[in-house]
């Protein structure tokens, strides 16, 4: 009993402490709105009053305003900030408690997997505090929902194989296929996986299985409808097939070459690109470089990285070699083989991408690799517990030590350093920008704000709460007007800019607008005061 009282406490421990980092400043840290995240927050928010997204499309599939999102996301944000109000808290909220809900799922599946609580409290322990998780945990971001979607599919299909009840499985793996393009390539390697390991179970019920077959290729073919019918475009903008650079470089290829037309022919072109790209995007998420040095480093690492720093702890190197022995070893060749080749199709999502963003499309990595670092860790403790105390008690000390001094480096780094020095990355200025206007508001007849005009509605509406339906009416105008504030794209020709009537406040991107009088404010990068990111001329 009493056993069964401590995982449990632990475990209750655990999910508190997960709870706590996610939510923890969710509203204030990161201390802007990204692009994408304002897009997933006020098509919610617009879903919730008037059950159309901001291009006035009623109950889409696809959100095609920004980005062409997937919907699952938008539609499990609306009740929150229906409900709790238009915020960042609000609309990060659903995230951060479906990060939690991973913490606990890991649990349960490495618990089935290994039958070993200790392992399952430990790799839950992993996910909890990992910068990962938490650096995805606590946005907006599809990819959340998605893990969390996949993992509680994996989880109803391995532990109820032996009955019907797998075929509810579909219900999380339809919910994690419309939550983030990227994992719909992970989707269709997983169902070969599992029907290869749990062939056995599969052939007792062939009714059965032919509908969870039949299930995923109707999620299959549904996209298909979508893609037709939503003008979903995502895919043309990251697949490698569609890479605008490839004729580029092996037309370079081919000209900076000494060799006849026919080697040049044989080894510099297309296939031969894309294997090599193919090669270098997969065995790139396995590197040292992206999991225990510099994470992502190109993209939109600014907003999914914190910089400086692997995506997982280095203590956890050697942990992770230690628990690849272990599995190896293990008699039981259904779990390695098993976590092996989830993890071997787990990068497969950045693959076959144009730009590496390893962080989000390659997320179904990180409860594998918690599990084989968690696994590592338990053999380390059980060799451990056979050396004198003294010796045991010091290595634990020093051992825990240094991972907690690690974490708190992160904890840190992230609420202290990144929160100033990657702010911009999360269009800190529009908020400086948004807050200067409300209070000038009544100084001026007019503002004017230049610069990528639904970007500027977008965070205009957040944080005044501006009502959908007006928003919807906008936003396909070239020039955005509310009350006495027009946003435009592009910039005032230079005479218009000199013959600015009394009473206007304009204010325009240093990056694209440059004019010879003299500003009377600035909104600067918070991280690079010299850096101007806001114009602002006013004519009093």
């Amino acid at each position: 009993m009493k056993k069964i009282f401590n995982w449990k406490s632990g475990l209750i421990l655990i999910i508190l402490l997960a709870a706590f980092l996610r939510l923890w400043q969710l509203g204030s840290v990161p201390k802007g709105i990204s692009d994408d995240e304002a897009a997933y927050i006020y098509n919610a928010y617009s879903i919730s009053h008037t059950g159309k997204d901001i291009l006035g499309v009623f109950l889409p599939l696809s959100f095609n305003a920004h980005s062409s999102m997937s919907p699952v996301p938008v539609y499990l944000i609306a009740p929150f900030v229906g409900t709790m109000g238009l915020s960042a808290f609000s609309g990060r909220l659903p995230a951060a408690l479906v990060s939690i809900g991973s913490v606990f799922l890991l649990f349960l599946i490495t618990d089935f997997l290994f039958k070993n609580k200790r392992i399952a409290l430990i790799s839950a322990l992993l996910l909890a505090i990992s910068p990962w998780a938490l650096q995805l945990g606590r946005n907006v971001w599809d990819v959340d929902f998605a893990a969390f979607f996949l993992l509680f599919g994996i989880y109803i299909f391995i532990t109820k194989i032996d009955s019907k009840k797998f075929l509810w499985s579909l219900v999380p793996f339809l919910f994690a296929f419309y939550s983030y393009h990227a994992t719909k390539i992970y989707f269709i390697f997983l169902i070969p996986v599992l029907i290869f390991f749990f062939r056995k179970e599969l052939l007792k019920r062939k009714k059965e299985m032919i509908v969870f077959l039949c299930g995923c290729l109707v999620i299959g073919i549904s996209f298909l409808i979508v893609l037709e019918t939503q003008g979903v475009t995502r895919q043309t903008d990251v697949f490698l097939l569609k890479d605008k650079n490839a004729a580029i470089l092996v037309n370079w290829e081919r000209q900076y070459n000494s060799s006849p037309w026919k080697l040049r022919d044989i080894f510099s072109n297309k296939p031969l690109y894309y294997l090599r790209v193919i090669r270098e995007n997969y065995l790139e998420a396995f590197s040292t470089n992206f999991l225990f040095l510099y994470g992502d480093v190109d993209g939109g690492a600014q907003i999914d990285n914190i910089h400086f720093r692997g995506v997982l702890y280095v203590i956890e190197l050697p942990l992770l070699l230690l628990g690849i022995y272990w599995l190896l070893k293990n008699k039981n060749g259904f779990p390695k083989k098993f976590l092996l080749l989830l993890l071997l199709i787990a990068p497969l999502p950045s693959t076959f991408t144009v730009d590496r963003s390893f962080v989000t499309r390659d997320i179904m990595m990180l409860p594998v690799l918690m599990i084989i670092v968690a696994c590592g860790l338990a053999y380390l403790l059980k060799i451990i517990a056979k050396q004198k105390p003294i010796y045991k008690y010091l290595f634990i000390s020093v051992f825990v030590l240094f991972y907690l001094f690690l974490f708190s480096e992160y904890v840190y780094q992230y609420y202290y350093r990144w929160s100033t020095y990657g702010a911009e990355g999360w269009q800190r200025s529009y908020i400086d920008l948004v807050y200067l206007i409300n209070s000038e508001k009544n100084n001026y007849n007019q503002f004017y704000i230049s610069g990528n005009s639904q970007d500027v509605l977008l965070q205009y509406s957040i944080f005044n709460k501006v009502d959908p339906n007006m928003v919807q009416r906008l936003w396909s105008s070239k020039s955005i007007k509310i009350d006495n504030i027009t946003m435009f794209n592009g910039c005032f020709d230079s005479k218009i800019f000199k013959a600015l009537p009394k009473g206007t406040f304009y204010a325009s991107l240093e990056s694209d607008c440059h004019y010879d009088g003299a500003t009377s404010k600035k909104i600067v990068d918070e991280s690079d005061p010299l850096r101007t990111i806001w114009n602002i001329y006013e004519n009093k």
